[in-house]
């Protein structure tokens, strides 16, 4: 296992499921198991100077390192290629939003996955306008568009869904690009009955 794939397993870290409410003993260099030992072979000769937690995070990341499929792990290379070519500033930006992240309800963080793991079943077109939709709207717009997308009720989030799931794939891909031009009101009436209306909406199954 090289450096690079050792920043690959720090990288799987920050996925890695919350730390312990318990204080967390040293864990030994002995005490890992043989795949963990490869997996973090760089780190043998200052594993003892690591604080436990880090030993945590790490042995959880060398775990699900070990569980990638030769493809997940490529996917990750290329992940890191990626991260290497960011500016500090934006670095330490991502770095915030993990804590964050670490900081949110259970609950909040499971439906911030959700909505992340919708992103990424997109078609690669979709997900390309949406983030130049992004990146071009200012400050004020972005936080407008939050409070739009949160003004629908759980129900209507959830009737939203069930429509969306059953609408057929060429309709719905369709809605998908339009969803992002409509009003909130327009939202809600395709919620209730269906109609798109006179204009055209982008992406739905996001709320």
């Amino acid at each position: 296992m090289n450096r690079s794939a050792c920043v690959l397993i720090a990288g799987l870290v920050l996925a890695a499921a919350a730390l312990p409410s318990h204080a967390l003993d040293a864990i030994g260099w002995g005490q890992l198991s043989p795949e963990q030992r490869q997996v973090l072979k760089p780190y043998r000769g200052m594993w003892n100077q690591l604080p436990p937690d880090r030993q945590y995070r790490l042995q959880r990341g060398a775990d699900r390192w070990s569980k990638l499929t030769p493809e997940q792990k490529q996917q990750a290379r290329q992940q890191l290629r990626r991260w290497q070519s960011f500016s500090p500033e934006k670095k330490q930006q991502i770095r915030e939003r993990f804590e964050r992240f670490r900081q949110m309800p259970p609950a909040q963080q499971q439906e911030l996955r959700r909505r992340m793991q919708w992103f990424k079943n997109l078609d690669p077109e979709v997900r390309r306008t949406l983030r130049q939709r992004w990146e071009a709207m200012t400050p004020a717009q972005r936080r407008q568009f939050k409070e739009d997308r949160g003004g629908l009720t759980s129900e209507e989030k959830q009737r939203l869904r069930e429509r969306v799931h059953n609408m057929p794939p060429d309709e719905r891909k369709a809605l998908r690009r339009k969803w992002w031009d409509m009003s909130p009101q327009q939202r809600r009436e395709f919620i209730r009955d269906g109609r798109i209306g006179d204009r055209p909406d982008s992406d739905a199954d996001g709320d």
